[in-house]
C-alpha cells in the first residue's frame, strides 16, 4: 500500500484532498446548525413555547390564572 506521502505528491491528488477537506468542514459546520436548531426546537415545545419566542395558548392561560 502506497504511504500517505506518496500519494499526496500527486497535484491532482493533493487537489482532490483539499477538496474533500473543504467539503467536509462545510457539511460539519452546516449539520451543527441544523442539530443544535432542532434541539431549541424540542426545547422550546417542551417548555410550552413556539420556536419563534411567541407564547402558545398553554402558557398565556397558565400566565393569567397565576397573575390573579
Amino acid at each position: 500500500m502506497p504511504e500517505l506521502y506518496e500519494i499526496l505528491s500527486n497535484p491532482i491528488a493533493i487537489g482532490i484532498y483539499i477538496a474533500l477537506a473543504i467539503g467536509g468542514s462545510i457539511y460539519k459546520s452546516i449539520s451543527r446548525q441544523l442539530r443544535r436548531k432542532k434541539e431549541l426546537q424540542l426545547m422550546s415545545d417542551s417548555l410550552g413555547f413556539s420556536y419563534d419566542d411567541k407564547q402558545t395558548k398553554k402558557v398565556s392561560e397558565l400566565l393569567d390564572s397565576s397573575s390573579m
